[in-house]
């Protein structure tokens, strides 16, 4: 049996409860700030002797440990427990502390819990009779918006305690290199307090373990890459992982136990729960392809494109339907070497049916697919997932569907399929988190530098299955404008434009018109519809009025003028001045 004794987060605590019994905690202490704990924050023997402070919390631990970090006993606690091993989650770090600034340059700190946020103005009282002083300053700190500098100071202050106080015990360090993903929308209270995002909070803990394993040398157990929410989310500010998490913990912490564990073993057991954790969305994720494809299949045969075990398992256990052709397709293909493969089957969509369990990102496959006549959804199946929102996002990530996002400056995402890439510049300037986009499958997004939109209503966009949407630099988009790409259209604003109010650029018909008399999908027969009826193009240096449609086909000049309530549908390859419904010539400029 091992006995530990904890500084951390429920995550922690919840994974050595999960252990059965073979790991024992012996003094367990739940979201306490790591930079309330020094001496310098305490009170001393020549405090005030006055009646305990009169906490208002029903719940009993809560309570006692409130209690434990404002007469300073939590690090007594841990040092005279029996545990060999302190297990300190790095994720503490994050937490809210209060300070409070005495008369005389004194300062007390405490975690800014939900205990103390009921209790403050108590706290307050009994504070100034204890010391005798009164507060000269009072501030709430959010570790996470400290410089780099402060940050530093602040964790070498707490390594220096572990060092001085906690010389007897094996520190064991958990949850190194955090690294938090949006997987469903569940995942959205990982904006922690509604306040960091993904992005800024990544970077935070990287820094905190970056100065930790520079100054101090401890056994480390990093966070996985891939952590997945049960269903006991109760609240915005409180998740849970998955048993798989608990399981790795408890690994962990048992090869250490077992003077078993270094890099390779941690490395091991980290592989082990991502492969486990990958496996089971897969699992789920296919199960409900093959169900959809059951509701589509009609008695055709199927076209496999990239393999998926799990989905051909399911597909045949449910439904006793087989794979009549397999198409070779990895993140190394190319819109042609797919393309080649399936042409032998182009616009037989009455005998065949697609299936793309997988979109790597800039591979253009459901391009080529539909190159070869197969209309998407009815004849082309790709892969669904919850989709899910990231909301003011700013930063780097790629989640578990191939959707790779680079994000200079802020914006709001809803993303429902897998394998688009998103780029958004440097300084670009959105008001009240207003620069919202909604991307499908094999979507491009791209948004130079300096774009800036207006402040009162929201800019939409639309982009469905391979569609693109390019912005250039310096772009000025009006208040409510509204951008849609369907499937397979190209969108593209030079830099320097102007886009006045309410204007809607809308590429596509929004869906396909089948002859009646062939069958055929008039509209969207890339082969036999010219490229430029799938582009809109507005140049650089251009401006464009209020209440405009720019429609498919479209091509608007650099330095061109679109006057107010015009409608645009066709080419225009000078410098003009266009105006009317729909828009002529009226001179060249």
């Amino acid at each position: 049996m091992m006995e530990i004794s904890t500084l951390g987060t429920k995550i922690c605590d919840d994974a050595i409860h999960y252990s059965n019994g073979k790991i024992v905690n012996k003094n367990r202490f739940v979201e306490i700030s790591p930079f309330t704990l020094a001496d310098e924050y305490s009170f001393t023997e020549s405090d005030n002797i006055i009646p305990d402070i009169d906490v208002q919390e029903t719940n009993s631990y809560l309570k006692d440990i409130f209690l434990k970090e404002l007469h300073g006993d939590i690090v007594k606690d841990l040092v005279s427990s029996s545990a060999e091993y302190i297990v300190i989650d790095l994720l503490i770090c994050r937490l809210f502390f209060n300070e409070f600034t005495f008369e005389n340059g004194r300062t007390f700190r405490i975690t800014l819990s939900s205990t103390c946020r009921a209790n403050l103005d108590t706290l307050r009282k009994y504070l100034c009779d204890k010391t005798g002083l009164a507060i000269r300053s009072e501030r709430i700190i959010n570790p996470a918006k400290l410089s780099e500098e402060e940050l530093t100071k602040e964790l070498l202050n707490f390594i220096n305690l572990l060092r001085l106080r906690f010389a007897g015990k094996k520190i064991i360090l958990l949850n190194t290199r955090a690294v938090y993903h949006y997987l469903n929308t569940k995942l959205e209270v990982l904006l922690i307090n509604n306040i960091n995002n993904c992005a800024d909070m990544n970077i935070f803990f990287k820094k905190c373990t970056d100065i930790f394993t520079k100054n101090y040398c401890c056994t480390q157990i990093d966070m996985p890459q891939n952590l997945i929410c049960d269903t006991r989310i109760k609240s915005e500010l409180c998740f849970h992982y998955s048993y798989y998490y608990y399981d790795y913990i408890n690994s962990c912490l048992k090869s250490i136990n077992g003077n078993t564990y270094d890099n390779s073993q941690k490395d091991t057991l980290l592989n082990q729960y991502e492969l486990r954790q990958l496996a089971d969305i897969e699992d789920g994720s296919m199960k409900t392809l093959a169900s959809l494809t059951f509701l589509r299949y009609k008695g055709r045969k199927l076209i496999l494109i990239g393999d998926n075990l799990a989905y051909e398992y399911w597909l045949k256990k449910m439904y006793g339907i087989i794979v009549a052709k397999r198409i070779h397709y990895t993140a190394e293909s190319t819109f042609e070497s797919v393309y080649e493969q399936l042409n032998e089957t182009a616009y037989q969509y009455k005998d065949y049916i697609c299936v793309v369990p997988h979109i790597y990102t800039g591979t253009d496959v459901l391009k080529a697919v539909w190159t070869c006549g197969f209309a998407m959804q009815s004849d082309c199946i790709t892969a669904i997932h919850q989709p899910y929102t990231l909301k003011n996002f700013a930063g780097e990530y790629t989640d578990c569907y191939n959707n790779h996002i680079l994000a200079e400056s802020p914006v709001t995402l809803e993303v429902k399929g897998s394998g688009s890439h998103v780029s958004i510049g440097h300084g670009v300037h959105a008001f009240n988190e207003q620069l919202r986009f909604i991307i499908l499958n094999d979507v491009t997004l791209a948004i130079g530098k300096r774009t800036f939109t207006s402040k009162s209503k929201v800019i939409t966009s639309t982009i469905y299955d391979g569609g693109k949407v390019i912005i250039g630099d310096n772009v000025n988009l009006g208040n409510n404008v509204h951008i849609r790409c369907s499937f397979f259209d190209n969108t593209y604003i030079g830099d320097n434009t102007v886009v006045g109010d309410d204007t809607v650029i809308f590429n596509g018909d929004g869906h396909a018109i089948i002859s009646v008399d062939t069958g055929e999908n008039i509209n969207y027969d890339l082969n036999n519809s010219p490229e430029e009826k799938h582009i809109i193009t507005i140049g650089s240096n251009a401006t464009i009025g209020k209440d405009c449609f720019v429609l498919s086909g479209s091509f608007i000049s650099d330095k061109s003028i679109v006057r107010d309530k015009s409608l645009v549908n066709k080419r225009f390859d000078c410098a003009a001045l266009i105006a009317g419904h729909p828009a002529h010539l009226i001179k060249k400029l």
